[in-house]
């Protein structure tokens, strides 16, 4: 029943027949195919790329600011307390 319920779609909306018959050819062209795939994991590893960056920064950032507080003479809990680091990654700070 559902194919010919889709036939009648088809028959009725050139548009969707269209997709349709583009379809087809897309998933019976190989290469075709593989591109598709290698761009979908390209934006994917972009993404991921731009995600690490984010949080490699926030963690610098923080590393930063903990660095320019201990100059200052402020303790390691407070400085841990305010930035999230650990009192032991404070203190190692250069």
């Amino acid at each position: 029943m559902e194919d010919d319920v889709l036939l009648q779609i088809l028959k009725e909306d050139p548009d969707i027949e269209d997709a349709e018959e583009r379809y087809r050819q897309f998933v019976a062209d190989d290469e075709l195919r593989e591109r598709y795939h290698d761009r979908i994991k390209a934006e994917r590893d972009r993404r991921s790329q731009l995600i690490y960056a984010r949080r490699h920064g926030q963690t610098e950032a923080r590393l930063d600011v903990a660095r320019r507080m201990k100059a200052h003479g402020i303790p390691a809990d407070e400085i841990g307390e305010l930035t999230g680091l650990s009192t032991a990654e404070v203190d190692d700070l250069d």
